[in-house]
């Protein structure tokens, strides 16, 4: 699983974020606002609004340590 970042930042010690998490052949777009953590993932015939999901645990402690390692050196 890889990340790329597209926007990382902290406003007022919360952390913000937009990502594209690639896995296997799937690519997903990924959204954290503070601790809020979701997917977009396209599925067929469904409205954008049913296709945001939950992220697995092991996506969400990969977003947290890359957001955080970004931050750390980012000026």
């Amino acid at each position: 699983m890889q990340i790329e970042i597209l926007r990382c930042f902290k406003n007022d010690e919360v952390v913000y974020g937009e990502y594209y998490i690639t896995d296997e052949d799937s690519k997903y777009l990924c959204f954290q606002n503070g601790n809020d953590i979701q997917l977009l993932v396209h599925w067929k015939g469904k409205s954008v609004k049913e296709c945001i999901t939950k992220p697995t645990k092991k996506v969400v402690d990969m977003v947290i340590k890359t957001s955080k390692e970004y931050l750390s050196t980012a000026k």
